[in-house]
């Protein structure tokens, strides 16, 4: 199947997967340009078995050549970017950033940063947009698989091409299996792994031995050509971030990657061959790989450095990247990749090895100081805390066990033995529900008052609902079913919601969408059906059923319901960052990221129908606005040199504190019913 020579259109169709890739990381209008890391699995399958296979076929293949020339392609451009990284990370991250990346560059240079990332986070996830090595997972599936695929080829020499395809095909059939699986339930792994992205790779392992001869026939490839392109193409323009991936999603970006190989290999001037084969496809794909390594940490320090990522920002990032990947193609991977460079083993290996111990090592540096801080002379460890602190001691996975005696502890100390004994409240939230925590435990204890915190992030505190555009829709619904078991068994005297309601009605903020081009205005939106599309009115309409249903069953159960309005958000997206790097000289001055009290209640007119849909219920709803607007109507952004805000929506723990007022007039109500033997009188607002 696999020509000896070079073949051009092989560093085109490298073009064709590197172009969507760059676009979708810079917001240029391609969803779906992720798959075109997927191109690249199954053209790294290819390649490498053909490599194998000739060297096993004529008897020269060794391990250690093998190895040398893996080391001459990959290693030398990876390691100056993962230099230039730290270097400039060094320089512009925050303490807690510099200390992340430390972690990362260590997890890349073990060949690990796929374990790595899935267990810190997700690739569409927020904070993702942050990470400068996040790129760096697809290098360490493909390096996994170097690494033990060739023993495997080197053991199974002896078996017919037939036979080597059947076991092949077999081992991808139980990769792409799981990979199916995985995608619906296991989101995470399944995503960075290698055993479910196998599949991709051997793909293109099995066109490389494929067993049978087949006979040109131009006008049967040209169409098998075609069909490739559109595989590729169509999903390159409809997936987003909400694309179950990979699983049968990355189907056809896979497949039609494999039908253009096999077409442009059987017959080579079909009208595809010739396209790929152009001068400028084959000139991006000869520094594709250099162009991959250099947009992300380029992207990410744009964002980091500006705060926001717009047009003009878009195009420094673009010229800096093609700029840097041209020039390290040409002066780093081109001269490393000639066998005049370190022509020993030894020398190479050895070589290899420093480098890499070095980068580990300044790696640990930075972690085990966490971020030298001392790098900033007027460093404050409270003004770091401000940029660092999201709660998530108090939080609760969706995938843990919901026990009561696992859920955590708000005010005074509670008898976990007692079972009669009714709790004074229950805090229900999302991550807005988490940054509250503090703050109410200490005034709980101050009032005598004990308490639970069931908070989850990106989980609506109420009944029946779900996102269904999120992962692991089920398990959503099995969290909220477990707390309505848990108020109809523990009764709790009172039950205290805090959400980002505003975000299950009309999803992000507009500068949230800016800056962060993977996110999807519908992520959060909720339904009260199983598989059922989530639009703006569907969700105002599961929401209002959800709400009604909680209310329902505190009157039921005779508990008292609190509802805490969203606090208001702002418009920038690290307001406590600005502050940090304002502080200690880096900033001339703080952005305005300030928003009026008009824009507030126009972004709160959805959750103002809902809480005013079931008035008649009866409960009471908490307006936090008053404590977070200055005289002006405009939100209190900076208080005595602190930031109020983390991000666009979530308070820091001093921005908390403002709310200590509030909350102190709620504890007082829930003691003084205590004693009086009554819930009081429910009102709404």
């Amino acid at each position: 199947m696999a020509g000896i020579g070079y073949r051009p259109e092989i560093d085109g169709l490298r073009a064709l997967a590197v172009v969507p890739v760059v676009m979708f990381h810079l917001g240029l209008g391609l969803p779906g340009g992720f798959v075109g890391v997927d191109v690249f699995f199954v053209l790294s399958g290819f390649l490498i078995t053909g490599i194998i296979r000739r060297g096993l076929e004529n008897e020269t293949f060794s391990l250690a050549e093998f190895w040398e020339r893996r080391i001459r392609r990959i290693f030398p451009a990876l390691f100056v970017v993962v230099a230039a990284t730290l270097a400039v990370g060094y320089w512009l991250l925050l303490p807690n950033e510099l200390e992340e990346l430390g972690k990362s560059s260590v997890a890349q240079a073990l060949l690990l940063a796929n374990v790595y990332f899935w267990r810190d986070t997700g690739y569409f996830a927020g904070p993702a947009e942050f990470k400068p090595l996040l790129h760096t997972w697809s290098l360490a599936v493909e390096e996994q698989f170097y690494l033990f695929f060739p023993l495997v080829l080197c053991f199974l020499r002896r078996l017919s091409r037939k036979k080597l395809f059947a076991l092949l095909t077999a081992v991808a059939l139980i990769s792409f299996a799981g990979s199916v699986y995985g995608s619906m339930f296991h989101t995470g792994a399944t995503f960075f792994l290698l055993p479910t992205r196998a599949w991709e790779l051997l793909i293109g392992c099995m066109l490389a031995v494929f067993p049978w001869q087949c006979e040109s026939s131009p006008r049967r490839d040209s169409s098998i050509a075609a069909l490739g392109v559109l595989a590729i193409a169509l999903p390159v323009f409809l997936y987003d971030s909400e694309t179950p991936f990979p699983g049968l999603a990355a189907a056809p970006p896979v497949l039609g990657t494999a039908a253009i190989i096999f077409a442009t290999a059987n017959t080579p001037r079909i009208w595809l061959c010739k396209v790929l084969s152009l001068r400028p496809f084959v000139f991006i794909g000869l520094f594709s790989y250099s162009l991959y390594l250099w947009h992300w940490p380029v992207i990410v320090y744009t964002r980091t450095y500006f705060g926001h990522f717009d047009w003009k920002q878009v195009v420094f990032a673009s010229v800096v990247s093609i700029s840097l990947a041209i020039l390290s193609w040409r002066f780093i991977e081109t001269p490393c990749r000639r066998n005049t460079f370190l022509q020993r083993h030894r020398r190479l290996f050895g070589t290899a090895f420093f480098m890499s111990g070095t980068t580990v090592a300044v790696s640990i540096l930075l972690v085990a100081t966490g971020g030298l801080p001392s790098r900033f002379p007027n460093y404050s460890p409270v003004l770091l805390e401000d940029t660092t602190w999201k709660g998530h001691e108090y939080g609760i996975s969706l995938r843990e066990d919901f026990r009561f005696d696992t859920l955590p502890s708000l005010g005074m100390e509670i008898d976990e033995t007692d079972d009669d004994k009714r709790l004074d409240f229950i805090l229900w939230g999302d991550s807005h529900g988490m940054v509250l925590c503090p703050a109410i435990s200490d005034v709980a204890a101050e009032c005598g008052l004990s308490g639970k915190a069931v908070v989850a992030s990106g989980q609506v505190p109420l009944l029946g609902v779900h996102a269904p555009n999120r992962p692991n829709p089920r398990m959503q619904i099995r969290f909220n079913q477990n707390v309505r078991e848990l108020l109809k068994t523990r009764r709790p005297r009172n039950l205290i919601l805090v959400s980002r309601w505003s975000w299950y009605t009309n999803g992000y903020l507009d500068v949230e969408l800016k800056s962060n081009p993977s996110f999807s205005a519908t992520e959060y939106l909720q339904s009260s059906k199983l598989n059922a599309a989530a639009t703006p009115e569907s969700s105002m309409k599961a929401l209002v059923q959800g709400l009604q249903e909680l209310a329902s069953l505190c009157e039921e159960c005779d508990v008292l319901l609190w509802v805490v309005k969203q606090v208001p958000e702002v418009g920038g997206s690290s307001p406590a960052n600005d502050v940090f790097l304002w502080s200690v000289g880096r900033r001339n001055q703080m952005p305005d990221y300030r928003r009026s009290l008009k824009q507030y209640s126009v972004r709160q007119t959805s959750p103002e129908k809902i809480f005013g849909s079931i008035s008649s219920v009866g409960m009471r709803v908490l307006d936090p606005a008053p404590y977070l607007f200055s005289e002006d109507q405009m939100t209190i952004l900076v208080q005595d040199g602190r930031s109020c805000y983390r991000d666009e929506d979530h308070l820091t723990r001093h921005g908390a504190e403002r709310l200590r007022d509030l909350i102190k007039g709620v504890m007082l109500e829930i003691r003084r019913d205590n004693r009086l033997g009554s819930r009081g009188t429910c009102i709404g607002e």
